[in-house]
């Protein structure tokens, strides 16, 4: 405590990870100590292991006051919480005011309901990307100010299901791939409430179903088995992408599958897959009523 006290970080760093090394060779070699237990102190003698070179001061990842710290805690605590419920308010919005009393009002408009949905899609987009960047970049700017921008190269503990081990990666490995598969999984769900829109059309009901079918199988991953199996397959399981890339929430529901690479191929395909069925659906919606219009 006293050289943490000093600022002498190295002598500090190692000095805990010798002593935490003595209890994990104790602990390894004690029969009833659990799993659990050996992977907590492994990880925080790996982590000691790691600051012990960048001689700094030790970050609190739990409750974060540097820039870059926020801005994880912040994907990972507000984004699949309150920031994607507040997003499918707004999409609600958005996209129901096409009707009114009834009445599709993109009839109205001088072109196609091809090109109106493209429009609400991009404007849906627009509004996301925005948000998402100003809630991140809020962030950054109060834990800069609080503390400093913080190290991409801090360490950050990733375990890996495969190898059953803890290894200890850096700040950046979950940070920007995890701003970037949650960013996919906000396109999906621009699209599934926008379908969920055209099917229902009034707000309350589009709004329940929307808060079910993606908050509700968001949460539900946790508790539900068979959701469990196949969560890597449900596109809004990749909004808790920092639990995903540290590889927390594939060990606590046992799927291997879950990681980076699957959402980097199932979510792209899944935004064009669900653009082109929104595309024909509205083509098909215009023809129908061009030849409605043409009989009368």
């Amino acid at each position: 405590m006293a050289l943490l006290k000093e600022g002498r970080w190295k002598e500090a760093y190692y000095l805990q990870w010798q002593d935490v090394e003595k209890s994990y060779e104790i602990l390894s070699k004690e029969p009833t100590a659990s799993s659990d237990l050996k992977m907590a102190v492994d990880r925080e003698r790996k982590t000691y292991q790691a600051l012990y070179p960048l001689n700094i001061k030790a970050h609190n990842l739990v409750y974060p006051t540097y820039g870059i710290d926020q801005i994880v805690w912040i994907l990972e605590a507000i984004i699949p919480t309150l920031f994607v419920i507040a997003i499918i308010f707004m999409l609600t919005q958005l996209f129901a005011e096409r009707y009114q009393n009834h009445l599709d009002t993109a009839h109205l408009y001088p072109f196609s309901k091809v090109a109106f949905a493209m429009s609400s899609l991009g404007v849906g987009v627009g509004y996301v990307t925005v948000l998402f960047i100003g809630i991140s970049g809020f962030s950054f700017l109060v834990g800069s100010l609080i503390s400093g921008f913080g190290q991409l190269d801090y360490p950050y503990p990733i375990y890996s299901l495969v190898n059953q081990e803890v290894t200890i990666g850096k700040i950046q490995d979950v940070l920007f791939p995890g701003l970037f598969l949650a960013f996919l999984a906000f396109i999906v769900i621009v699209e599934v409430v926008y379908l969920i829109t055209y099917f229902f059309k009034q707000k309350m009901p589009v709004l329940f179903l929307s808060l079910i079918g993606i908050v509700g199988l968001l949460f539900s991953i946790q508790t539900i088995q068979p959701l469990q199996r196949i969560a890597h397959l449900i596109p809004f399981t990749y909004l808790r992408s920092v639990e995903i890339l540290s590889g927390r929430l594939p060990k606590q529901i046992d799927n291997v599958n879950l990681n980076w690479s699957m959402g980097l191929v199932l979510l792209p395909c899944l935004i064009i897959l669900l653009l082109v069925v929104i595309l024909f659906i509205e083509r098909w919606g215009s023809s129908r009523k061009k030849e409605v219009f043409n009989r009368s």
